[in-house]
């Protein structure tokens, strides 16, 4: 376990030196990590595993310059593009587990948000391109999101999505207790718990798609038009297909609402600016536009 976890150690390192010496090209690592492209592979998967259980048996924690080691080479990890890009998420989504030991929190509290939400991600990253089991990798990505959520509030009882609301003055009450520096990291794990809750396959429909509002509505309560114009849009037309779709209330209402989002969400996304978005938008206007004319 030993010699595992100084290959993980010198590799993280060199990592981080590659990067501080080369901070403003996004290639910096690549010779770092093709030099032990070799040993870059399932089995180092199972070494960070290993050390992961290590720890927790012992009830030992890494400290925190390892710690931001490795979660700095697991983020280079999971972009590289060379070797197998599923193991490479894979070898990133070890990193961030070993990461997360129950000792982590209570000593690096700043951290473990950050570290939670890249989890999230990687774990819904891993669904979204087909690689292990869906249904499993989007529960993760869940709880890697509620975890996340319920260190920035610091408050335990609020860790149950399900005892949350859209009303606008409780999710003020959330807010107020998240420093300001991590606000646009709550923001972002409501984002992507939204994204996640409405596309889950596990639980009851109609139940995620409103646990799906929930969390984009409060999403919406740190994003603005003014101050993060991508996010504050592509946050309004989550909501609009989700209402779209939506199985609870009246389909001519759920629709209105979702045409109200797209519209709002149009008036700061420009085709020069943000294209992409911009043509997403457009296609679930006409979308919505075709079935409230089917409707009539």
């Amino acid at each position: 376990m030993i010699q595992d976890y100084q290959k993980v150690i010198t590799i993280a390192t060199e990592v981080s030196h590659a990067i501080s010496k080369d901070l403003n090209n996004p290639k910096a690592t690549d010779h770092i990590l093709s030099i032990y492209k070799n040993q870059l592979n399932s089995d180092f998967i199972q070494s960070l595993k290993t050390i992961k259980d290590f720890l927790e048996k012992k009830d030992l924690p890494l400290s925190y310059q390892n710690t931001s080691l490795i979660y700095m080479f697991g983020f280079e990890m999971q972009d590289w593009e060379g070797g197998n890009s599923e193991v490479n998420l894979g070898i990133a989504i070890a990193c961030w587990e070993l990461l997360s030991l129950p000792k982590s929190y209570s000593m690096y509290p700043i951290l473990w948000p950050t570290i939670q939400l890249s989890l999230g991600k990687a774990y819904y990253r891993r669904y979204e391109k087909g690689w292990g089991n869906s249904e499993e990798n989007q529960e993760l990505a869940i709880k890697s999101y509620q975890l996340a959520a319920t260190a920035l509030l610091k408050d335990n009882s609020q860790f149950d999505e399900l005892n949350l609301s859209v009303d606008g003055l409780e999710t003020m009450k959330l807010v107020e207790k998240i420093p300001d520096r991590d606000r646009l990291i709550w923001a972002e794990t409501q984002q992507k718990l939204g994204l996640a809750y409405y596309h889950r396959i596990c639980g009851n429909k109609a139940k995620n798609e409103e646990l799906a509002i929930i969390a984009l509505t409060r999403a919406l309560h740190i994003y603005t038009p003014e101050s993060t114009p991508e996010d504050w849009a592509y946050t309004k037309m989550m909501l609009a297909i989700v209402y779209s779709n939506r199985c609870q209330g009246m389909k001519k209402n759920n629709l209105e609402r979702a045409m109200e989002y797209l519209q709002k969400a149009l008036s700061v996304v420009s085709q020069e600016e943000f294209p992409n978005l911009w043509a997403e938008i457009q296609n679930h206007l006409g979308n919505i536009l075709g079935q409230q004319l089917i409707r009539i």
